[in-house]
């Protein structure tokens, strides 16, 4: 089995992202026989895709397990991803700023994460994460990749499956942007092993 982690380069007033960390950490790791290649994409609507389409096209991975980091505390499973894109004020990394515009053009309005969030969460919360699943990735990078990955798969017909998780930024970065709320990075870490964990031995065997 192949899995493809994906995770993002800082952004914003953010001096890190744990997303792109826990991917550069996962590179090269196995779990149980899980072959894991973690790579790091910009926040750039405009550069963000070439790096992802090439990687699966490359690796042709079983499971694509896109990481981003999110506004809400704890972990959020997202179920759907929808064809717009938005930034806030100010754009993306490339200062890029859409507002609304279609990712796909002609593609679906949305599509549903192929991974078992009811079950990821349920693993999550088992395990002392505060884990729930969610129904709007949002309009950013987050959205703009999850969408983008399905887009690929569905559009090649491949039998790759696919999905976003969110976590809270880190708490030991800027405090005072968390509230004290955020995550260590071990807890990153943590429960991405654990969801590919879960997706190894319970679900895609």
């Amino acid at each position: 089995m192949k899995v493809l982690v994906t995770g993002f380069e800082p952004f914003g007033p953010w001096q890190r992202n744990p997303s792109g960390e826990t991917a550069e950490h996962l590179d090269g790791a196995t779990i149980v026989d899980a072959e894991i290649t973690g790579i790091v994409l910009p926040v750039s609507f405009q550069r963000a895709a070439a790096p992802l389409i090439a990687a699966i096209d490359e690796l042709h991975p079983d499971v694509v397990l896109n990481l981003g980091q999110g506004g809400a505390v704890g972990v959020r499973v997202e179920r759907n991803a929808v064809n717009r894109c938005r930034a806030p004020e100010g754009g993306d990394n490339d200062r890029y700023e859409p507002q609304g515009e279609a990712i796909a053009t002609g593609g679906p309005e949305n599509y549903q994460s192929t991974l078992p969030v009811t079950e990821i969460v349920e693993l999550l919360n088992n395990v002392k994460f505060n884990a729930a699943p969610s129904d709007f990735a949002g309009e950013f990078l987050c959205n703009y990749v999850m969408y983008t990955t399905l887009h690929h798969i569905a559009t090649q017909q491949l039998p790759t499956r696919a999905g976003l998780i969110h976590a809270s930024p880190l708490r030991e970065e800027v405090p005072d942007l968390t509230n004290g709320k955020g995550m260590r990075l071990k807890k990153w870490i943590d429960f991405a092993e654990s969801v590919l964990y879960l997706l190894r031995t319970s679900i895609m065997v």
